[in-house]
């Protein structure tokens, strides 16, 4: 996992490992957060990369940890159904 924030442009770029992190997850969690933020999802081989662009300029330094958390959440959740 790697979060990298450019706060020129206003956006956090996640890549995330496809071997430990659920694409379905990553993409419901997108669907979750629009109410925060825009984003856009890219996948290769080895990783998904999402690009997520918050809708307030004070959640830039928090948002990448807080989405990576809530996509491991709903993957332990979907777990233990």
């Amino acid at each position: 996992m790697s979060i990298k924030i450019d706060k020129n442009k206003r956006e956090i770029c996640i890549s995330l490992n496809k071997k430990f992190y659920d694409t379905k997850a990553v993409k419901e969690s997108l669907a979750d957060f629009k109410e925060v933020c825009e984003g856009k999802i890219k996948e290769d081989k080895y990783a998904i990369n999402i690009v997520l662009k918050p809708k307030e300029k004070d959640m830039l330094s928090v948002l990448g940890y807080e989405f990576c958390n809530y996509a491991l959440g709903l993957m332990k959740n979907k777990m233990l159904v």
